[in-house]
């Protein structure tokens, strides 16, 4: 009997770069990924629903504002798709050596390093801009 492995369709929404994280969450979900790397800033959260449309992927990783998350986890619902997976970086410092215009600048940087992956089972997030008169420590 032959083995048939699913690749999972991901969609990977991220500014920064992808590095090992692929292949870690390929570890994780037990079969090939075939990802789809969205670089660009989110505009709003209608965006969410026409990427969808648009890539179809089976899963979604996202590193995306907490109110983009929560509709990208209320639009992952709605479709009855996998929760959405949320990379979780740790960072250090770094020390290295930049050129300036061929100077020598020594410049500490920090190093975002992949820690794990989270599925975002639920959430809840609401807001408000924060006035003066709004303000519980406010005397006025």
């Amino acid at each position: 009997m032959e083995v048939i492995k699913v690749v999972n369709k991901v969609l990977w929404i991220s500014r920064h770069g992808l590095r090992d994280g692929p292949a870690q969450l390929e570890q994780l979900l037990g079969g090939p990924l075939d990802v789809t790397h969205y670089r660009a800033t989110l505009i709003g959260p209608d965006v969410i629903d026409s990427m969808i449309d648009t890539y179809q992927p089976n899963r979604v990783v996202a590193s995306i504002p907490i109110g983009l998350q929560q509709r990208m986890v209320k639009v992952l619902d709605e479709r009855g798709m996998p929760p959405m997976i949320k990379p979780v970086y740790h960072h250090r410092k770094t020390s290295r050596y930049i050129s300036f215009s061929d100077l020598g600048q020594h410049t500490d940087q920090e190093e975002w390093m992949l820690h794990h992956f989270e599925e975002v089972l639920d959430m809840r997030y609401e807001s408000r801009i924060l006035r003066k008169e709004d303000s519980h420590d406010s005397k006025d």
